[in-house]
C-alpha cells in the first residue's frame, strides 16, 4: 500500500512541477520585454487606426438603420393616412359618425402636439 501511495505522489508532483515550470517561463518572458519609443508609437497608431475603422463601421450601420427606420416610419404614416381616408369616406354619410371621426382626429392632433412638446422639452433638459 505504501508503494502505491508513494508512486501516486511522485507522479502528481512531477506533473505539477512541469506545468508550473512551463507557465512560469512564458510569463517571465512577457514581463521582461522592453518597448522602444518607436514600438510604443506603432502600437498607439495601430490602436487608433483600428478604433477609426470600428467607428466608421458603426457610423455606417447607424446610418443604415436610420434609413430603414425612416422608411418604416413613412410606410406607417402612409397606412395611417389611408385608414383615416377610408374612415372619413364611411363617416360622410352619417353626421354622428362624422362628428366622432372629427373628434378623434382632433384628439390625435393634440396628442401629436403634446408628444412634440415633450420631445422638445426633453432635448432642452438634456442640453
Amino acid at each position: 500500500m505504501d508503494e502505491t501511495t508513494q508512486s501516486g505522489r511522485d507522479t502528481s508532483s512531477g506533473k505539477t512541477g512541469q506545468s508550473s515550470g512551463s507557465k512560469g517561463g512564458t510569463t517571465s518572458k512577457d514581463k521582461g520585454k522592453l518597448y522602444t519609443a518607436a514600438d510604443i508609437l506603432k502600437i498607439q497608431n495601430d490602436a487608433k487606426s483600428e478604433a477609426g475603422r470600428l467607428q466608421k463601421v458603426a457610423e455606417q450601420e447607424r446610418d443604415s438603420l436610420k434609413g430603414q427606420l425612416q422608411t418604416v416610419s413613412n410606410r406607417l404614416d402612409e397606412l395611417d393616412r389611408k385608414a383615416d381616408e377610408d374612415r372619413l369616406a364611411e363617416a360622410r354619410g352619417d353626421p354622428d359618425q362624422l362628428r366622432i371621426y372629427q373628434r378623434e382626429q382632433a384628439i390625435k392632433e393634440r396628442e401629436r402636439q403634446v408628444a412634440s412638446k415633450e420631445a422638445d422639452f426633453a432635448n432642452l433638459r438634456s442640453n
